[in-house]
């Protein structure tokens, strides 16, 4: 395989990375909105339109073992994703009332070293897309 190989798989890897982040992050933030497409923010409760709140993770989205894990993304507000750097003290105290352990399994996912194929990304691209027609059907 020649560098202009690799270049090109590179490139069209973080295309579908891109692409998969857009349609997951609709997918986080409309999975538990009501019929009028609201939903709270995770950490501090507040209630907005989901296409008002941000996908929001636990462990960093840099990891690509959690990026798109559901346990790690929740919707929240602009204030608590970007202001309170995910507001992770609430975070964790949330994710542990959930489920105890997720905190903690979490995390040493986070340690995982993980790159999917292309493969794999456009089956989760499909996935996630249908998923989110349905969900978008209380919606209308």
């Amino acid at each position: 395989m020649s560098i202009y190989e690799d270049s090109e798989e590179n490139e069209s890897l973080q295309n579908l990375i891109d692409d998969y982040d857009s349609i997951f992050s609709v997918y986080i933030r409309t999975k538990d909105a009501d019929a009028n497409g609201n939903v709270e923010c995770y950490t501090c409760g507040k209630v907005m339109h989901w296409k008002q709140s941000q996908n929001s993770h636990f462990i960093p989205r840099a990891n690509l073992a959690t990026r798109f894990h559901s346990d790690n993304c929740k919707p929240a507000c602009k204030e608590c994703n970007e202001y309170k750097l995910g507001n992770l003290d609430e975070y964790e105290l949330h994710l542990e009332k959930d489920r105890t352990g997720t905190v903690e399994y979490l995390r040493e996912l986070g340690r995982t070293v993980y790159k999917p194929s292309i493969g794999e990304l456009k089956a989760m691209i499909n996935e996630t897309r249908f998923k989110v027609q349905l969900i978008n059907k209380k919606f209308n």
